[in-house]
């Protein structure tokens, strides 16, 4: 679908939840101009592993368990591509069992695992909002962090 859409053109990627994960696969293969994660479960998710034991024909739960080696072949990924991290932290307490006890959590994600960014992406700056994770998804102050990123001058004419 890329290569027939965008022809080897430069594109950004903008991504929530399990869809970062999946995205970080294609920084080096396609012309990624700019990545943005929010709420990127890039540790895994305490949750998934439970998860994984009850739905044992879903492999989603499985990748998606800490130390999986799913994770752990993009944690050993490197790109210089630009990624912005957008970092859920919730807008109350948390949800106990997504942070499986007192961790804090924007309701589904530790904040823990949300900053765990491949340390093979050298050029990443971690933001840190206080939404949950689906309002980071309804946000006009994200939606216009990411046109930020996203447009230069060039691309608004």
């Amino acid at each position: 679908i890329i290569d027939q859409n965008l022809h080897n053109e430069p594109f950004s990627i903008v991504a929530h939840s399990y869809g970062c994960v999946l995205s970080a696969r294609l920084l080096n293969i396609y012309d990624v101009k700019h990545f943005i994660s929010l709420s990127s479960p890039w540790g895994g998710s305490r949750t998934a592993k439970w998860l994984s034991l009850v739905f044992r024909q879903s492999k989603l739960f499985a990748t998606m368990t800490p130390g999986s080696a799913f994770l752990t072949a993009i944690a050993d990924t490197y790109s210089e591509i630009p990624i912005t991290n957008i970092i859920t932290a919730g807008t109350g307490s948390g949800n106990a069992l997504a942070g499986l006890g007192s961790s804090p959590n924007d309701g589904l994600l530790t904040i823990e695992t949300q900053t765990k960014v491949p340390v093979g992406f050298v050029n990443k700056e971690n933001i840190k909002v206080d939404l949950s994770h689906n309002e980071v998804l309804l946000s006009m102050d994200i939606v216009n962090l990411i046109k930020e990123r996203v447009f230069d001058d060039n691309d608004r004419d």
